[in-house]
């Protein structure tokens, strides 16, 4: 896909992470979640 984009959902609500993250795999994206900034910014 031409327009693949590299995407973050960061989201307490577990529910919320999953349904974003199937939806943008659906089209194609690269897609990484995470609940909290904290969580998130122990990745890199």
């Amino acid at each position: 896909m031409a327009n693949q984009m590299r995407i973050m959902v960061v989201d307490d609500e577990m529910i919320v992470r999953e349904s974003f993250y199937h939806w943008f795999k659906k089209y194609g994206h690269e897609v990484e979640t995470a609940a909290d900034a904290q969580q998130n910014e122990a990745r890199d």
